[in-house]
């Protein structure tokens, strides 16, 4: 599957990234812990955190199952920061349960 890269979804990225980071900071595992964790390359794990575009998306759902994020995680932060970014530029986002009998 081809998900548009552009600034949203690199932004979306390393939000993530940052959340993941976070997680293993409390958990005081390091890279290699995680890696050897998930079954992942260490480069992965790294990448994740660093918010690249390079890891599919399903080692990020892996990576983030593992921290007990729910695997709807990263698209939740893709869809806010797309309607942040839709408000800003003046778009037209309805909310339709507003509209909705």
């Amino acid at each position: 599957m081809n998900v548009p890269v552009d600034h949203v979804y690199l932004d979306a990225l390393k939000e993530y990234g940052r959340q993941i980071e976070g997680r293993r900071h409390s958990s005081r595992w390091s890279y290699l812990d995680v890696a050897q964790k998930t079954s992942m390359p260490i480069s992965v794990v790294g990448q994740i955190e660093r918010g690249e575009p390079g890891p599919s998306p399903t080692d990020r759902e892996r990576v983030g199952e593992f921290f007990g994020f729910p695997i709807d995680t990263f698209d939740k932060i893709l869809r806010r920061l797309r309607n942040q970014e839709a408000g800003t530029r003046g778009g037209n986002v309805v909310e339709l349960s507003q509209h909705r009998k």
